[in-house]
């Protein structure tokens, strides 16, 4: 997958009225989404909730994740790195194994106009260690409540949140992480 700059599109439709002047210099359209499936050592998922006042879901159960950055030239964009910096940014995670991570499904997000690539990415911590240290991560205000969902809850939807409402990414992961399971002979991580 290459990633190129471009212009503006339905990108700029679906954000705040001011964004086009906020952002005047910013070529940006149809960015790529990023979603991190955090799993723990000890197979927890980790499942941010976000903060009321984050600009997009509001409150909803989301899980890891932002927009890839674009290279500073036209070529091949490194997606791990990129999903590596969006989980350090929110939860200060920086063990990620590469070896074991890796994309799970693309879709297009028709809410907020872009297409979203979902990662498994696994952590050498436990959910308590996570948990602990997140409280230091440089981006931490974009989620309200951290969470560590065992993976077979959250396989099944279920959280200790469960009356919370779920964004469409947080969705989207799951089953694709689930699909992903059903499709693959050795199933652990």
């Amino acid at each position: 997958m290459e990633g190129s700059r471009t212009s503006y599109s339905a990108y700029v439709a679906t954000r705040h009225p001011d964004f086009a002047v906020e952002h005047a210099g910013t070529q940006r359209a149809d960015p790529l989404g990023l979603t991190a499936l955090v799993l723990t050592a000890d197979e927890q998922v980790i499942v941010t909730r976000r903060s009321l006042t984050a600009e997009q879901n509001p409150g909803a159960l989301y899980l890891i994740g932002g927009y890839a950055l674009p290279p500073q030239e036209d070529g091949e964009l490194d997606h791990l790195q990129e999903i590596a910096r969006e989980v350090e940014e929110e939860i200060a995670v920086t063990d990620l194994v590469a070896s074991r991570s890796f994309a799970i499904g693309l879709a297009y997000d028709r809410i907020f106009c872009h297409p979203e690539l979902f990662f498994l990415t696994v952590s050498r911590s436990d959910a308590e260690a996570i948990m602990t240290g997140a409280e230091h991560a440089p981006d931490r205000n974009e989620a309200s409540q951290l969470l560590a969902c065992p993976l077979a809850a959250f396989l099944a939807g279920h959280t200790s949140l469960g009356d919370v409402p779920q964004t469409w990414s947080f969705v989207t992961a799951r089953m694709l992480l689930a699909r992903h399971m059903l499709t693959t002979e050795n199933a652990a991580f």
